[in-house]
Formats: C-alpha cells, sequence, structure tokens
C-alpha cells in the first residue's frame, strides 16, 4: 500500500474511532483546525500529504504519525507590499426584458421539482439503509450504498458523506472476516460430505466439475450455473446441492449413451474422412446438445440456458468411463486423447478419481 493509501486509511480510522466531530465539514471549521473543506475532503478520499501549515494543525489534533511536521529551518522574514484595493466602478445594470421573467421562473420550478423528486428518494434510500444497519444486513446496507440514488448524495447533503465512508470503511473491513468465515463453513461440509475440494480463495472447484467463485467487490458469489446475490452460506450451501444434483444426480445409461455417441461419430467421421478415427469431444457435444433439446422440447422451463451443459457432457464422459472399466461392456468402448487447444477440451474424471482433459474420440480399436 503507498504512502497516500496509508495516511487515508490512518486519517479515515482515526476520524471513525473520535466522537468530538460528526462530519469532515464540522472538522474542517474547527477552530483548532481552520482548513478549507475543500482541502479537508481530499485528505481524507485521496491521502493527500498537506503543506507544512496545514499538516501541522493535522498532526496537533490527530497525533498521527503521519502527519508528524518535519524539522523546521530558519528563513528570512519576508516583506510583503499590499497595493491599495481601488474601488471599481459598478456596470450599469442593463435594461429589464420582462419577457424573460416567466420562461426562467418556470425553468427554475422545474428544477426545484427535480431536486425535490431527488431529494425523496433519497430520503427513501437513508430510510432503508438505517433499517437495513439496524437489523445487522450488510447485504442490504452494500446494496443501498452503492444504489444510484447515494451516488448523488454528497451533491445534496455535503455533511452526509462522512457517514456515508464510515458505513464503506466498515463494510470492507467486515469483508475479510465474512469471506473467511464462508470459506471454513465451505471446507467443512465438504470434508463432512467427502466432496473433492480443490482451489484457494476466492475460486474453488467442487466435486471436480463444479465451480465456486466469491465476488468481494459485489458482495456475491457464483455456484456453478447460479447466481446469488448474496454471501449467504445457507444460499450457497444450497445451490452447490442443487448443481450436484444437476451434473451427477442425473440418470444414466451406459449403452444409450454410447449409442448416441456412436450415432453423431459416425456421421461426423464420414463427412471428415479422418484416417486416424478420431472426431473431436466438441464437435459431438454440440451434436447431442441439439438432440436433447429436441427429446425436451420443455427444457426451457426449467430455468436453463442450454438444455445440455458442458459439465454435464463432462460428467456424462466420466461415468461412462468408469462403467466401462468396472464391467465387461463387449465393443460398447470408446477411448480418448488429448487436444492442443484447452477451449476445445473436457475435463474427464478417471476411475482412480484423478481428472484428465481430453479433445478427440473414437470407438476403441481391438
Amino acid at each position: 500500500m503507498g504512502d497516500k493509501e496509508d495516511r487515508k486509511k490512518a486519517l479515515k480510522e482515526w476520524f471513525k474511532g473520535q466522537d468530538k466531530w460528526k462530519t469532515i465539514k464540522e472538522f474542517s471549521e474547527a477552530q483548532e483546525v481552520k482548513i478549507k473543506y475543500s482541502t479537508m475532503k481530499k485528505y481524507f478520499s485521496l491521502g493527500r500529504m498537506p503543506f507544512s501549515q496545514n499538516r501541522e494543525k493535522l498532526y496537533q489534533v490527530t497525533k498521527l504519525k503521519c502527519f508528524e511536521p518535519e524539522e523546521r529551518k530558519p528563513t528570512e522574514p519576508i516583506s510583503i507590499q499590499i497595493e491599495p484595493e481601488v474601488e471599481k466602478p459598478i456596470p450599469f445594470a442593463p435594461r429589464p426584458m420582462a419577457q424573460t421573467i416567466v420562461p426562467s421562473l418556470d425553468e427554475l420550478l422545474k428544477k426545484i421539482g427535480d431536486d425535490v423528486a431527488q431529494r425523496n428518494k433519497i430520503k427513501d434510500s437513508i430510510r432503508r439503509l438505517r433499517g437495513a444497519w439496524s437489523n445487522d444486513n450488510f447485504d442490504a446496507v452494500g446494496r443501498v450504498i452503492s444504489s444510484k440514488n447515494m451516488q448523488s448524495f454528497p451533491r445534496f447533503y455535503p455533511e452526509g458523506e462522512i457517514m456515508v465512508e464510515k458505513i464503506k470503511i466498515c463494510l470492507e473491513l467486515g469483508m475479510d472476516e465474512k469471506i473467511n468465515r464462508i470459506e471454513m463453513q465451505l471446507k467443512k461440509y465438504c470434508s463432512d460430505s467427502k466432496i473433492k475440494l480443490h482451489g484457494r480463495s476466492p475460486k474453488y472447484i467442487i466435486d471436480h466439475l463444479i465451480n465456486v467463485e466469491f465476488n468481494r467487490k459485489k458482495n456475491t458469489a457464483k455456484v456453478g450455473n447460479v447466481y446469488l446475490q448474496s454471501l449467504d452460506w445457507g444460499k450457497i450451501q444450497e445451490g452447490i446441492e442443487e448443481e450436484r444434483k444437476r451434473v451427477w444426480g442425473r440418470p444414466f445409461d451406459h449403452s444409450k449413451f454410447y449409442d448416441d455417441i456412436i450415432l453423431f461419430y459416425e456421421k461426423i467421421a464420414d463427412y471428415e474422412r479422418n484416417p486416424t478415427g478420431w472426431v473431436r469431444l466438441a464437435d459431438i457435444y454440440q451434436s447431442l446438445k441439439t438432440e436433447i433439446a429436441k427429446r425436451n422440447p420443455d427444457w426451457k422451463s426449467k430455468k436453463r440456458l442450454v438444455a445440455y451443459y458442458k459439465d454435464e457432457f463432462s460428467a456424462d464422459l466420466s461415468k461412462f468411463w468408469m462403467a466401462q472399466n468396472s464391467s465387461d461392456k463387449g465393443n460398447k468402448q470408446i477411448e480418448f486423447s488429448a487436444i492442443r487447444d484447452s477451449r476445445l477440451a473436457f475435463k474427464v474424471i478417471l476411475p482412480d478419481g484423478s481428472t484428465a482433459s481430453y479433445g478427440f474420440i473414437r470407438p476403441q480399436r481391438r
């Protein structure tokens, strides 16, 4: 963290801990401070280093080491001559133009009406913010603070700016603790349920194929294909269970899956005439996705984006490999090969529990 960020953080933490001044403006106008409000705001928001006089004032009040004055050197007295102010003539007022008064008043009324409407919106946001904070609902607090109405709040009520800053500081300080607590719950859940968990904060992989990601800035989580608008462990756990059921809990028929694979394999292989017999898994997947959408015309009613997801195809390939390695399936066996382009690869879980990425497929040759 740079010097500016250190100063900004130290000043905000000090202001949060004191109770003598309620707003930055009140602080800047205090008898022992007397620093312009616009200048003081830059110390809080940008972490600028004050010039010597302001720096000494801030040090005397806050006793923060970052404002400790440097050793002063003796200077020669400077003689300043002030020119006497010459009274300037007042320009003659223009002639009144009555026809412009009514349009100007109309414009003023419109502006006042717009301001009143905006202030009412801000009032509603502050009311919701107070309720959320009183109930320790920090997810709701974050949403209100980042709303459009609160962005215009300082323009109408500058004195409330420090209050918003205090809330943001509290949210930032609490977010790390919240994420750490959720990650501990995630690890315990996977350990108790004997579910494979890989990765590190903020991205994890559950059960080999389900991605779990926490967004600290937006206070959201993504579990597989499910987006959650809060970091609530109960909802995260529910999302994990739903996604595991979607990916691994679907019925699977080894023979039917093999027949579908071979059906589309033969069409693609005959079209491409590849002498090695290898066909891209990505092409097989696209054909299967189209076929499954035809077989299940109501798939959109289940809030799906597609009828057959890539992670479901990976799960089915893994189940097929497991089945053909656990018993004699006759001629209904396939083999895989890697592909250079990782974007065209599919993850497959091997019988020993390890994972591999493959991009080509063909019937097993004997």
